[in-house]
């Protein structure tokens, strides 16, 4: 919730499955490292420089405090499995009844409708599932080969670039219209957007695309060390 409590505290998280005792349970602003490895939580990456409280949307109290937030704000963003909100009672309908500009981006694994959208969205099974890692790394017959996930949480980034553009579109419907959007917005969808060429050579040719030097039609192939004490990528040419 891009929004402000009286006390200046921003709300940046609404957690589920917190302490019932009270509606506003925790207040941060912090960096979080693991001393043993000096690497920072991915979480705590994306929540850096930014004042967080969390509620328990549970409580009634912590309910009406989230509506009253709502109220004023321009864009709430949420990743709970489809269907939570409006168990509490705080669905689209019900935001957009008290603030027609409301943009709700609902983010998920698998989507808000369908037979797996109760199924928690990872990015390595998203990776897996969309086909990404089938295309990823050496050949079967390779040293070192078979799929391989990309070596950072590709999907998880693209969905939120896609959401970020999702956004900015609803915004300027907002602006021509008055009207919000409900946005929503699948990791499996965005990583099968992504497979781009790859998907386009499967539906005119019917071969699923494999992992090899000729999988992609353009950029570089391979890598090769060279004298700069660096490594220097190979444009492999096909024959016309």
């Amino acid at each position: 919730l891009h929004q402000h409590l009286p006390t200046g505290q921003r709300v940046g998280t609404c957690r589920e499955g917190m302490p019932r005792s009270a509606a506003v349970v925790s207040a941060r602003r912090s960096l979080v490292s693991s001393a043993a490895t000096a690497e920072v939580d991915s979480a705590a990456a994306c929540a850096a420089a930014r004042r967080a409280i969390t509620l328990d949307l549970r409580s009634e109290r912590g309910r009406d405090l989230f509506l009253r937030l709502a109220d004023g704000a321009d864009i709430i963003v949420e990743n709970f499995r489809p269907g939570t909100l409006e168990k509490w009672g705080l669905g689209y309908d019900v935001l957009r009844e008290r603030n027609r500009g409301i943009i709700l981006v609902r983010v998920s694994g698998y989507g808000q409708t369908g037979p797996m959208k109760t199924v928690a969205g990872y990015d390595m099974a998203i990776q897996a599932i969309s086909g990404l890692m089938s295309i990823t790394g050496e050949a079967d017959d390779k040293p070192g080969g078979g799929p391989q996930k990309v070596g950072v949480p590709i999907s998880d980034l693209l969905t939120g670039m896609y959401s970020a553009t999702g956004v900015l579109s609803a915004l300027l419907h907002r602006e021509r219209t008055g009207e919000g959007q409900h946005i929503d917005m699948a990791l499996l969808d965005v990583q099968l957007a992504a497979l781009a060429n790859q998907n386009l050579n499967y539906r005119t040719t019917g071969k699923p695309p494999r992992r090899s030097p000729r999988a992609a039609r353009a950029g570089p192939r391979r890598a090769c060390t060279g004298s700069s004490r660096g490594r220097a990528a190979l444009q492999r040419r096909h024959p016309r």
